[in-house]
This record gives C-alpha cells, sequence and structure tokens, in this order.
C-alpha cells in the first residue's frame, strides 16, 4: 500500500472475511466521502443465510396462517452507500445471496449520492448469460430498478426461483425493465413497474392437456406440448397486464388475455384453444377461465364467450337474413325497390326525392310552356 496525500493505493489486495476471499486493486482518494476506483475479483461471494438441506421452494415466499402462499414479509435491508463515491470494475466466479445463485459474472459498479448501479456485461443464471443494468438504493427509501435481455432462458429454473412452481418448461428468450420500492419481497412485488415480451420454444405445460379437450371437449388435467409461446406485458403496481398471448401447438393454437397479480400471486386470465381443422376449418374455440391464487387456481370453460367465439358466423348469417326478410316485406308494403346492400331508410329517402324532383319538374314544365305561349301571343300581336 502507498500514500501520497489524500490518495491510498493497494495494487494486491487479499481480504477474508466469512466464507469470502477478495482480490484487486483499488485507488481511492480521502475526502468527506472517500472516492474508490479500481477491479476487485469476488471469487465466490456469498451473502445472506444459506439454504438448509432438504428445503426446497423459494424463500421469497411464506405460508400463511390461512394456508395461503405469499410473499416473503419478512424485513429486506439494503445497504445503505450514501458514504461511498465507487467506480469498480468487478469479476466473480459465483454470486449468492441466501438460496438464490448467479456464475460467471462480469461488470462495472458505481457508487454515486447513495445509488449504486451494476452495468452487467455478462452473468448467468436460469442456464444462460444475460446482460443488463441494476440499479439499487439503500436506505429508508430504499429501491430497486433494472433492465436485462437474455436467449436460451431455461423457464423451470426461472419460475421454481421466483414462483416456488415448474409447469412450464421451455427455452426462453426475453426482455425487461422494471422499478421497484419497499422494506420486504412482499412489498417490492406489490410496488412494482415494468414491462417486457418473451419467446418461449419447444415448450410444455404440465395442467392441461389441449389434445384432450379438442377431442372430447373435457377440460383434464394433463401435458400440452407447444411449438412456439410469445406475448408482451406491462406491469402496473404489481398488477401485470397482457392482451396478445400466443401458443402455437400442432393442429392449433392457443390464445390469452387478462391480468396477473403479481403483489398477491392471483391471476384472472381468459385462455383459448382453438382448433383450426374442426367444423370443416371453421375452427373450434374452447375459451377457460384461470382464476384465483397460484397456489389453488380454479379451470372452469367460459361458456358465454364459446358461445360468442364458436357461432359468431351463423349468429351474424341469421341476423342478416332476418333483417334483409324484414326489409324486403317493409319494402313492398311501402311500394319501393331495394338496391343491393340498400338500407330501408335510404331507400325511402330516394323515392321522396325522385317525387320531389318529379313534381318541381312538371310545375316548372308548366310554368315554362306558359311563358312560351304569352311570348308568342306578344311577338304575332295576339290578345
Amino acid at each position: 500500500m502507498t500514500v501520497s496525500g489524500d490518495a491510498v493505493r493497494a495494487d494486491d489486495i487479499q481480504v477474508g472475511f466469512s466464507d469470502n476471499r477478495i482480490m484487486g486493486q483499488l485507488r481511492s482518494t480521502l475526502s468527506e466521502i472517500p472516492t474508490l476506483s479500481g477491479a476487485l475479483n469476488l471469487g465466490s461471494f456469498s451473502y445472506g443465510a444459506k439454504k438448509e438441506a432438504g428445503q426446497s421452494g423459494s424463500s421469497f415466499a411464506e405460508i400463511k396462517a390461512d394456508g395461503s402462499q405469499g410473499w416473503s414479509n419478512a424485513p429486506l435491508a439494503l445497504p445503505e452507500l450514501d458514504f461511498l463515491n465507487a467506480n469498480v470494475d468487478l469479476k466473480a466466479t459465483s454470486l449468492s445471496y441466501g438460496p438464490y445463485r448467479l456464475s460467471d459474472f462480469v461488470g462495472n459498479v458505481i457508487v454515486e449520492n447513495g445509488v449504486l448501479r451494476a452495468d452487467i456485461e455478462r452473468v448467468s443464471t436460469f442456464g444462460v448469460a444475460l446482460n443488463g443494468q441494476l440499479r439499487i438504493r439503500g436506505g429508508s427509501a430504499q429501491s430497486v430498478a433494472g433492465d436485462a435481455k437474455g436467449t436460451d432462458l431455461r423457464v423451470e429454473q426461472l419460475l421454481t426461483t421466483f414462483a416456488n412452481r415448474d409447469d412450464v418448461k421451455g427455452t426462453m428468450s426475453a426482455d425487461a425493465s422494471f422499478t421497484t420500492a419497499g422494506k420486504s419481497i412482499a412489498q417490492f412485488m406489490k410496488s412494482l413497474d415494468g414491462k417486457g415480451q418473451f419467446n418461449i420454444t419447444e415448450g410444455r405445460y404440465d395442467g392441461l392437456d389441449l389434445d384432450q379437450i379438442f377431442r372430447s371437449g373435457q377440460v383434464q388435467s394433463g401435458t400440452t406440448l407447444f411449438d412456439e409461446a410469445l406475448a408482451s406485458y406491462v406491469i402496473n403496481a404489481g398488477t401485470l397486464s397482457n392482451s396478445d398471448l400466443l401458443v402455437t401447438i400442432p393442429d392449433g393454437e392457443l390464445r390469452g388475455e387478462g391480468t396477473i397479480n403479481l403483489g398477491s400471486q392471483a391471476l384472472d386470465y381468459l385462455l383459448t384453444p382453438k382448433s383450426l381443422n374442426a367444423r370443416d376449418g371453421k375452427g373450434l374455440a374452447i375459451p377457460m377461465r384461470l382464476k384465483g391464487p397460484w397456489s389453488n387456481l380454479k379451470i372452469t370453460p367460459d361458456l358465454e364467450a364459446a358461445l360468442q367465439q364458436n357461432l359468431e358466423h351463423e349468429i351474424k348469417d341469421a341476423e342478416k337474413k332476418l333483417t334483409d326478410r324484414a326489409k324486403e316485406e317493409a319494402a313492398k308494403k311501402l311500394g319501393i325497390t331495394l338496391e343491393d346492400d340498400q338500407s330501408l331508410e335510404d331507400a325511402l329517402k330516394e323515392k321522396a326525392k325522385q317525387a320531389l324532383q318529379e313534381k318541381v319538374e312538371e310545375q316548372l314544365k308548366g310554368k315554362i310552356e306558359q311563358e312560351l305561349s304569352n311570348g308568342l301571343k306578344n311577338l304575332f300581336g295576339g290578345n
């Protein structure tokens, strides 16, 4: 270590605490708020309690007194960083927070005015490398914001970590941005805002057997394989809204729209599987409503939506036939002729217009004839 005035330089740092060992080079300028710069290798760095052997599920969640599951309300304190300004390049073989682990981290961390900004060049999680940015503010107004992009994510690993479920499997490409604030995971989830999109390929859903639904019309549990699933979404105050889910399956498709309350772990979502080959190519849609808490979802057929979607063309054809018949009978009684696609109102206006025009023409004709007669009499000296 060398000291020169208010500057301190350490070229061969080796610090060990708990099970962590940090190595690197740092430079610091001593002042009221010290400034730190340099590069550090964190090795395998862990923070927070480790998961005990035999534990399963996410420590982000907790079981409530009534047996339902929700996000943990345990206090979560992010470190206050207003005592330091920093610009440090970081590497880590792994970064662990409790039971959650990131690996192969490469990035840059800037601390300024109490806010930590991590520009992530690369980090591996959920089976793939991600990149993005994370912003953290600790203290009394702690908040977290960020954005990330990734390809080839393992969906089941993502769901297991954040929702303690693995009923959807596949390979996902996604990008997302978010902001949130609070003093616990529960508060973070309830104040979450953001947006994003995803695309899952070679997927599998363990919950519904769509093939059985198409063949028998019965909603039964089972497995559905799908080629691709894509959607975009926005999040406002912990509630995710989506209107364009499209899942392509053999000989059919699945569309979805609705809301997912991330804060209270509940959803109200309409899924509409459609067999493209049924009813002589007209298709057969069987909408299903998914509603309730994540831990006890209720899946019921939406009969009103089913009738609307499957009989839409038939209903419109019947309405048109009834309307056309009524128009023809009314026109016949009124003594008018309807042109193609002409409304009864337009036909009546046209008839009235023709009648008025004929009357005006006749009156004008009489007046013109009278004027001509008078002019000829005057011309030839008639009385």
